[in-house]
């Protein structure tokens, strides 16, 4: 795929964002129209990556950050992490704001998790 290729697919996806319909299949149609060779697996996973990076980072700092002060063990870090991730819609990362809200959000997540297993724990 060239750079034309890909700043077409760009486009497209952009401007197809609010659709409800699988911007992966944009992905595919598009090439496929205009007879280009399938962008392939690594091209659209890339793509759809966008906010779902600041998300893992912000909820793995968290969840480390509590193993650490010893309020949950090891294994839960990945189980946040995980139920985070879940729990996210990804977005574009376009804007600045769009990664910070996206940041802020998986933290608030990521603590209300911390706190049910603490909970959790201590309960038991």
């Amino acid at each position: 795929m060239d750079a034309f290729q890909a700043i077409v697919l760009g486009i497209v996806q952009g401007l197809t964002e609010f659709l409800p319909v699988s911007s992966t299949g944009h992905l595919r149609i598009v090439p496929a129209f205009l007879g280009w060779e399938d962008p392939g697996a690594a091209f659209t996973a890339v793509t759809q990556l966008g906010t779902m990076t600041a998300v893992l980072n912000a909820a793995n700092e968290i969840a480390v950050n509590a193993f650490l002060e010893k309020k949950i063990g090891f294994s839960d870090i990945a189980t946040i992490n995980r139920s985070v991730i879940k729990g996210h819609e990804t977005g574009p990362a376009d804007e600045i704001e769009n990664v910070i809200a996206a940041d802020r959000t998986a933290r608030e997540n990521a603590a209300k998790l911390v706190s049910e297993l603490t909970r959790t724990a201590v309960a038991a």
